[in-house]
C-alpha cells in the first residue's frame, strides 16, 4: 500500500482500500476470510480500528432484475427485496452466516417494476408499490397473503409507514404524494406542492412530519396531521433520488441525481451542508440506527459513510461491480445491506461493525 498524503480526504481512500469489498465473484457462497493490509499510524490518522481479516459476507441471488428496495422486519431477522423483475423476495437472515442462503419466499403479483417495499413498524404488514400503480399490503403472519390492493392509477416510486403503523405514505408520477389509512385502505389526504415525479417519501420518527423529493430542485416537509407544507427545502440540485430523516429528526438528507448529498435542518428548512464526493446519480441512502453515520449509495459504484457530527467522510466502500441501487441498515444496527442495479441483481449483506466504520 502506498503511503497516503496527509490531507484528510485522501486518508479516506486508505480506509477504502483496507475495507475493500472488491473482487467478489461468488454468487451464493459467503466469502472466505482473507488477510487485509494493515495500516500504521504513519499511514493514516482517523477514528477507525482496523481488522486483520475481511468479515464474512453473504451474497443473495434471487432476482433477475435490479434490486430497487430493501427493508427489514423490526426484529432484523427477515429481509424483503423488490426488483425490476416484478417480484418481491423474502430472505431469512438467521441463515446469513451459512454458506447457502436460499430465498425463503417469492411474491409474484405486480406486473411491472416493484420500486419499493416497506415493513410496518409493528411487523404485521409488508407494503409494496410498483410501476403498475398498485399499492399492496401483505399479511406477514399469514405467509404474505395479499390483504389489500389499491390501484392508485399512477406509477408509484416509494412508500413508507408512519411509526405507529396506522398510516402509509406513497409518492409517484404527477407529483403524487398521498397518505392512506392502513386499517381501511382509504385515502386520508393528498399533500400538495409538487408537480413532477416524486421518488422518495419518509416519515419523521415521531410521525408528525412527512418529507418527499423527486424530479424537482425543491423538496418539501409537510405536517402529517394537517397536510400543510411547513418548509420548502431549497438547493442548487435539479432532482433527488432518495431522502432520509435522521433518527433524532434534526436533519433531512437528500441524495441528488448528480452526485452531491444535501443536508437541511428539519426545524427550519435551512440548507446546512452540501456533501461532495460522489460523481454520478445518488440512488440510495440510510442513517445508521444510532444516527452517527449516514451511508449514501451511488451509480459510481461506491458507498460513502459520513460522520453526522462533522459531516466529513469517514469511510468508503469501493470496488462494487454495479451501481448501489438500494441500501439499508438493519434496525438492530448489525447489518448493512445493498442491492445492485445496472446489470447486477445481487444483494450483499455485511456485518456493520467493521473496524468501527459504521459504529464509531
Amino acid at each position: 500500500m502506498k503511503k497516503l498524503k496527509t490531507e484528510r480526504h485522501e486518508r479516506t481512500f486508505v480506509l477504502a482500500a483496507i475495507i475493500l469489498f472488491a473482487g467478489i465473484t461468488t454468487s451464493s457462497l459467503a466469502d472466505e476470510q482473507t488477510p487485509l493490509p494493515v495500516a500504521t499510524a504513519a499511514d493514516i490518522e482517523c477514528i477507525m480500528e482496523f481488522l486483520p481479516t475481511q468479515p464474512r459476507n453473504a451474497i443473495y441471488n434471487g432476482h433477475s432484475g435490479s434490486v430497487m428496495w430493501l427493508t427489514f422486519t423490526p426484529d432484523s431477522k427477515t429481509l424483503a427485496s423488490s426488483s425490476r423483475d416484478t417480484t418481491i423476495a423474502i430472505w431469512d437472515l438467521t441463515t446469513a452466516s451459512e454458506e447457502k442462503v436460499p430465498v425463503k419466499q417469492k411474491i409474484r403479483h405486480h406486473t411491472k417494476d416493484v420500486y419499493c417495499v416497506a415493513y410496518s413498524p409493528n411487523g404485521k404488514l409488508l407494503a409494496s408499490a410498483g410501476a403498475d400503480g398498485l399499492l399492496c399490503l401483505w399479511d406477514v403472519a399469514a405467509s404474505y397473503t395479499l390483504k389489500r390492493e389499491i390501484n392508485v392509477g399512477v406509477l408509484l416510486r416509494n412508500c413508507a409507514f408512519s411509526p405507529d403503523s396506522k398510516t402509509l405514505a406513497i409518492c409517484g408520477e404527477k407529483g403524487t404524494v398521498q397518505l392512506y389509512e392502513v386499517a381501511t385502505g382509504e385515502r386520508k389526504k393528498s399533500l400538495a406542492g409538487q408537480s413532477s415525479k416524486m421518488k422518495a417519501v419518509e416519515f419523521s420518527s415521531d410521525g408528525r412530519l412527512v418529507v418527499c423529493g423527486g424530479s424537482e430542485s425543491d423538496m418539501r416537509i409537510w405536517d402529517a396531521a394537517t397536510g400543510n407544507c411547513l418548509h420548502v427545502l431549497k438547493s442548487s440540485e435539479d432532482a433527488f433520488e432518495a431522502v432520509a430523516i435522521s433518527p433524532d429528526d434534526n436533519f433531512v438528507a437528500g441524495n441528488s441525481s448528480f452526485g452531491p448529498v444535501i443536508i437541511w435542518s428539519t426545524a427550519t428548512g435551512k440548507l446546512l451542508h452540501t456533501l461532495t464526493g460522489h460523481v454520478q446519480e445518488g440512488d440510495s441512502m440510510d442513517f445508521q440506527p444510532d444516527g452517527k453515520i449516514l451511508a449514501t449509495g451511488n451509480k459510481d459504484k461506491t458507498i460513502t459513510f459520513w460522520d453526522t457530527s462533522t459531516w466529513q467522510t469517514v469511510g468508503m466502500f469501493i470496488g462494487n461491480d454495479s451501481r448501489i441501487e438500494s441500501l439499508a441498515y438493519s434496525p438492530d444496527g448489525k447489518f448493512l445491506v445493498n442491492g445492485g442495479g445496472g446489470g447486477s441483481t445481487a444483494i450483499k449483506l455485511w456485518p456493520s461493525r467493521i473496524g468501527g466504520i459504521l459504529s464509531p
